[in-house]
């Protein structure tokens, strides 16, 4: 399949007019709805465009997103490890303030489906 490539939103501020930018679908961490837009989390930023997830489930459905957590598809190419106990996904190339949270059911599907992700144990909750 071929590069697929989302014209999004970046804004400095939360007032921002922001500006338009072209982003890589291979590049996005997860995508999560905050309001009436949806966010997408890559190595490059934070951007943002008004749409509804419904319509990024149907079109991320054959490029290895998956729904991890109430609101958040999750591309599963780019995880690095999941801490089991904080219920987080870390990803690869990151920064440590970037994460996704997991819900404890699909927690236990990444388990039983995908058994390449690491699961750790990070303590703090023990």
């Amino acid at each position: 399949m071929g590069a697929f490539q989302i014209p999004v939103i970046w804004k400095r501020t939360r007032h921002d007019r922001g500006e338009r930018f072209i982003l890589s679908v291979d590049d996005i961490y997860f995508l999560r709805v905050l309001g009436k837009d949806v966010h997408f989390y890559s190595a490059s930023g934070l951007y943002q465009l008004q749409s509804a997830l419904e319509e990024w489930r149907i079109l991320l459905e054959d490029r290895n997103f998956v729904e991890l957590d109430r609101g958040a598809l999750v591309n599963l190419d780019k995880i690095a490890f999941i801490y089991a106990d904080m219920r987080q996904i870390r990803f690869r190339d990151s920064d440590d303030e970037v994460f996704c949270s997991i819900s404890s059911t699909q927690l236990q599907r990444v388990r039983k489906l995908y058994p390449h992700i690491e699961i750790k144990n990070k303590g703090i909750f023990h």
